[in-house]
C-alpha cells in the first residue's frame, strides 16, 4: 500500500474511533451523569451546553484535526505515525474503559 493510501486508512480508522468514543461517552453520560466523564473540559462543556451538543462539537474539532494531519502528512513524515499512536491511545484510554464500564453497569 502506498503512503497516501496508508494515511487515508489511518485517518479513517482514527475518525471511526473518535465517533465510537463519542457514542460511548454519550451513552455513559446519559446513563450515569457527568461524574462518569473523566475529561474535565468535556465534562464542563456537557454541563454548560448539553451532552450530545458538547460531544458532537468536540468530535467535529477532533475530526477536523485529523483532516489537518492528513493535509500536512505529505510534508511532515511524523504525521502518519502521530495518527497511528493517537488512534491506539484512544482505543486503550477511552474505548476499552467505556466498554468495560458500560458492560458492567448497563448489562
Amino acid at each position: 500500500m502506498d503512503n497516501k493510501k496508508q494515511i487515508l486508512f489511518y485517518a479513517t480508522l482514527f475518525s471511526t474511533v473518535q465517533v465510537a468514543d463519542g457514542v460511548l461517552t454519550g451513552i455513559g453520560v446519559t446513563a450515569f451523569g457527568t461524574q462518569a466523564e473523566g475529561n474535565v473540559l468535556l465534562k464542563a462543556a456537557i454541563e454548560n451546553f448539553g451532552c450530545w451538543e458538547a460531544i458532537i462539537c468536540t468530535k467535529i474539532v477532533a475530526i477536523s484535526a485529523i483532516v489537518g494531519l492528513v493535509w500536512i502528512s505529505n510534508k511532515l513524515y511524523w504525521a502518519k505515525h502521530m495518527m497511528i499512536s493517537l488512534c491506539f491511545m484512544y482505543i486503550f484510554v477511552a474505548i476499552i474503559p467505556w466498554v468495560f464500564y458500560l458492560q458492567k453497569y448497563l448489562v
